[in-house]
Order: structure tokens, then C-alpha cells, then sequence
């Protein structure tokens, strides 16, 4: 496959297997949002495939939340902060599920700096995308409408 296939193919699988999403980081006083791009799945090769495509490292552990006996074990590859953000400028022309969600995310580390000391309006942007991002990856129904 080509370069492009690979993007292709790599955002299909975040759009199917994948969460893009904005996620407290840290201890619970010092807890600090961040953009977080995971990938959980029981085949532990394709992750390292993407994982060596993408070229940015990644966390790659065992993903036991809820994990019920009888299940296959699972896993998860992620990336935060910079990495996120790297990997979602990468793949966003070709996703098509998970685009707002990443176009949100990009927009989030545009007000995203290193000592944490935001002004009120940067304060009111990023807790306005997070909401925004947080609507998106809700479960179940809002609205009366099946999402």
C-alpha cells in the first residue's frame, strides 16, 4: 500500500476502533485536560503496526477496564498532548466519523500552554471545547435522538 492508503486505512481504524477525546491527566489536585488519541483492540499486531507507522511512540499496555473472563485480552495504544495532535493532522483529511472530534482536539492545543496560567477568555475557550468534544463521545441517546 501506498503512504496515503496507510493514512487512509489508519484513520478508518480510529474511526471504527478509536477514541479522540480530551481526558484529566495527573493526580486529582493537579489533574490538567488534555488531548488524548487511543486505539483499543484484542489484536495486539495491528497496534503495533500503527504504532511503527506513526512513528511518534505511544503507550501500548493492557487494556483490562470491565474486562469480563471470558474476553480476549485487549489493548490499547495511546497518545497525548503533542503526539496527539501530531497524529490527528496526520490522518483528519481522511477521517470521516471522528473529524469533529479531532478538529476540536487540534483547536484545543492551540490553547493549550506549558505553565497552565490561562486567561479567563482561554479558560472559556477550552472549557467550551471540551464540552463541545465530551457531546460528541457521549453514549446512548440525547435529544430523543439515537446517536
Amino acid at each position: 500500500m501506498s503512504y496515503c492508503e496507510d493514512l487512509a486505512y489508519l484513520a478508518g481504524f480510529i474511526d471504527g476502533e478509536g477514541c479522540i477525546g480530551i481526558h484529566h491527566r495527573g493526580k486529582a489536585k493537579g489533574r490538567k485536560p488534555t488531548v488524548r488519541v487511543s486505539i483499543t483492540n484484542t489484536n495486539k499486531d495491528i497496534l503495533i503496526w500503527c504504532q511503527n507507522f506513526i512513528g511518534l511512540g505511544g503507550t501500548l499496555k493492557v487494556h483490562d477496564k470491565n474486562r469480563n473472563s471470558n474476553w480476549k485480552t485487549a489493548y490499547r495504544l495511546e497518545y497525548d498532548c503533542k503526539k496527539a495532535e501530531a497524529l490527528l493532522k496526520m490522518i483528519v483529511p481522511y477521517l470521516r466519523v471522528k473529524k469533529e472530534q479531532a478538529l476540536l482536539a487540534i483547536e484545543y492545543r492551540k490553547y493549550t500552554i506549558p505553565n497552565g496560567r490561562y486567561r479567563p477568555e482561554e479558560n472559556e475557550i477550552r472549557g467550551d471545547l471540551f464540552a463541545r468534544v465530551l457531546e460528541l463521545n457521549t453514549r446512548g441517546t440525547q435529544g430523543g435522538e439515537v446517536k
